[in-house]
Order: C-alpha cells, then structure tokens, then sequence
C-alpha cells in the first residue's frame, strides 16, 4: 500500500505580522497597501510530497519527501 501527502510550510496565520501590515497601513494613511499585498501573495510556503510505503502488516518500509 501507497500513502501519499501535501504539506505546505511556511505560511502559518500570524498575529504579529498582521499587526505589522496594519500599523504600516496606519502610518502610511493606507498606502503600505501596495507593497504590503504583493509580499503577502508572494508568500505562498514551500510545498512538501511525501510518500510512504506500507508492506502487508501495515509498517511503513520506505518514506521518500521532496519539495516542489
């Protein structure tokens, strides 16, 4: 039996920089916006395969990760 998985990595919520790009908007009167989104949507984590490969008793006999 073949297991595969998608993890993506690094693009966890986070309260501090939320609060970041909301005091940038503050003190720039809106305009951090411009920069602020196009880092935000470039941000996307790093994406993980994984593979893991199971004999008949259910253990796992080979686990193979790469990033795409």
């Amino acid at each position: 039996m073949i297991a595969a998985y998608e993890y993506i990595v690094g693009n966890e919520p986070s309260t501090g920089r939320a609060v970041g790009h909301a005091a940038m908007d503050v003190l720039t009167f809106g305009a951090w916006e411009i920069i602020g989104t196009p880092i935000e949507a470039m941000n996307q984590g790093e994406k993980i395969n994984v593979t893991i490969r199971y004999d008949s008793d259910g253990n796992a006999t080979n686990v193979q990760s790469s990033k795409t």
